[in-house]
Order: structure tokens, then C-alpha cells, then sequence
């Protein structure tokens, strides 16, 4: 009885199956990152908004103030200046809101390259498992017809020696 065929492409096969395993590693971290780099624009929007939110308190009160007689020139330009320091101030988190956004979108876009590369490496070791399936069926139905050669053989063989 002839040894059963291993399957000759069992190495392909366990390699894609490894890089199977790596783009999923690959994939859990961009999905990591990006939901760092959503919450960190999260916050700041948040930082920002609460900014602007607080500086149109502290202005209107300043205005009122003013409107009701209790400010002084002084009391003006010091408003001035602390509105500067807070218009650049609202400037600089509006910047870092920017550039947390598009680091976002950026980790957005990596984590769809990786899904992507997951699902074609996924692809690439369905085909080879698919072939390993008509391989070993091939094979199974040949060990079948084998046995069934060696019985109607054997058969064959009896029946000739019971007329001789």
C-alpha cells in the first residue's frame, strides 16, 4: 500500500497563514492608534470650545462692567490685552485641534490600509487552503479507488482460483 502524499505547498500555506496573523497584529494596532489619535481630538475640541466658551464669559462680564460705568481706561487696556492673549491663545488650540484632525484622519487611513492588507492576506491563504482541500479530496478518492482495485483484485483472484 503506497504512503499517503503530503501536501506539497504545506509551507506556502503555514506562511501565509502566519502573515495572516501579522496583519491582524498590524491591524489591532492602527485601530489602536487611531482611537488615540480620536481622543486626543476629542480633547482638543473639547479644550478649545471650553476656551472660547470661557473667554466670551469673562468678555461679556468685562463688557458689562464697562457698560455700567465701574471700568477705567486702565481697566480697557488691560481687556485689550488679556483679549490678545486669549485671541492667540484660542489661535494656538484651533492649530492643535487642526493637526490632532488630520492626525486623526491620518490613523483613519493607515487602519484602512491595514484592514485592507489583513483581508488580502486573508485572500491569499483562502486560496492555498482551498487548494489543500481538492488536494487532500484528490487524494482521498484515489486511496478509495485504490481499495477498491485491491478488493476486486482480490475477488478476481478468488473466483480464478475456484475454477482452476
Amino acid at each position: 500500500m503506497p504512503l499517503k502524499k503530503r501536501y506539497p505547498l504545506e509551507v506556502l500555506l503555514q506562511q501565509r497563514e502566519e502573515q495572516v496573523d501579522v496583519r491582524a497584529g498590524e491591524l489591532q494596532l492602527a485601530a489602536d492608534q487611531t482611537h488615540r489619535a480620536e481622543q486626543t481630538r476629542l480633547r482638543a475640541e473639547h479644550e478649545r470650545k471650553e476656551h472660547a466658551a470661557r473667554t466670551r464669559r469673562e468678555a461679556a462680564a468685562e463688557a458689562e462692567r464697562f457698560d455700567e460705568g465701574q471700568a477705567a481706561a486702565q481697566d480697557m487696556m488691560r481687556l485689550h490685552a488679556w483679549r490678545v492673549v486669549q485671541t492667540q491663545r484660542a489661535e494656538a488650540l484651533a492649530e492643535g485641534e487642526r493637526a490632532a484632525h488630520e492626525r486623526a484622519l491620518e490613523a483613519q487611513h493607515q487602519e484602512s490600509q491595514a484592514r485592507q492588507q489583513l483581508a488580502d492576506a486573508r485572500a491569499q491563504a483562502k486560496v492555498i487552503e482551498n487548494h489543500q482541500q481538492r488536494f487532500n479530496d484528490e487524494e482521498r478518492k484515489a486511496e478509495e479507488r485504490r481499495l477498491e482495485e485491491e478488493i476486486e483484485d482480490g475477488v478476481n483472484a478468488r473466483a480464478s482460483r475456484r475454477r482452476d
